[in-house]
């Protein structure tokens, strides 16, 4: 499978407020204030989207798209993973990085 944001940034995350996209790892990252909200990522041969989620949410997450799981590492933090596969929804995925991106803010 082709990288999904090759040649556009499907995310937004640029748009919002005080936020840099740089290189972590060899990874696009998304920071706020510095911090990290978002890293995309190719993970056991699958590309995704780590975002910055409460602990709580992390879980309801998992449970209700099996194209979620705990993001290794970042995890135990509440982090959770999108794997792209399937048909994209692209709005929810829209509205988890604004929520990541307000839990750096």
């Amino acid at each position: 499978m082709q990288r999904p944001d090759a040649g556009f940034n499907p995310f937004g995350a640029l748009g919002f407020p005080g936020t840099i996209e740089t290189t972590s790892f060899g990874h696009p990252t998304w920071k706020a204030r510095r911090k990290t909200f978002a890293v995309f990522e190719k993970y056991q041969g699958d590309w995704s989207l780590a975002l910055k989620a409460n602990p709580g949410e992390q879980r309801a997450r998992i449970e209700t798209d099996a194209r979620f799981y705990r993001t290794p590492y970042s995890g135990p933090y509440g982090w959770v993973s999108f794997k792209f596969q399937g048909r994209i929804p692209w709005r929810r995925l829209q509205a988890l990085l604004l929520e990541a991106h307000r839990l750096a803010c």
